[in-house]
């Protein structure tokens, strides 16, 4: 075997190496560990995602999310998780783009289950 070989061997496998031990996917838990609580993590997600339409004087649906209450009530009595769960091509999935992410509905699930606490 020539030395160009076994340099082009060496340099796949320093980068299979490189690449395999940069994977920082984890199958346990693929989402960030972030608190299941209204001032520490949810009022982002929904700012983020909801509040666009679903805040103000005059919220789409007569829905608020924009506050604690609001948004408490909303989740605890399924109303936000049943929305978020839908399937893209339902025409009752919120939000309507769909920019929700795994984590972002593991998160509410998670604070929905735990009673949806507002405070750390």
């Amino acid at each position: 075997m020539s030395n160009s070989s076994l340099f082009r061997i060496l340099t796949a496998c320093i980068a299979a190496a490189g690449f395999l031990t940069g994977c920082q996917y984890n199958v346990e838990q693929p989402c960030p560990d972030q608190k299941a609580q209204y001032n520490a993590s949810i009022e982002l997600v929904l700012s983020a995602h909801c509040t666009g339409c679903h805040g103000g004087q005059n919220p789409e649906a007569g829905l608020a999310l924009d506050g604690y209450n609001a948004a408490a009530n909303a989740t605890l009595t399924g109303d936000v998780i049943d929305r978020i769960n839908r399937s893209a091509t339902d025409a009752l999935v919120m939000p309507p783009n769909g920019s929700f992410t795994e984590c972002d509905i593991i998160l509410l699930q998670k604070w929905a289950e735990a009673g949806a606490p507002e405070n750390e």
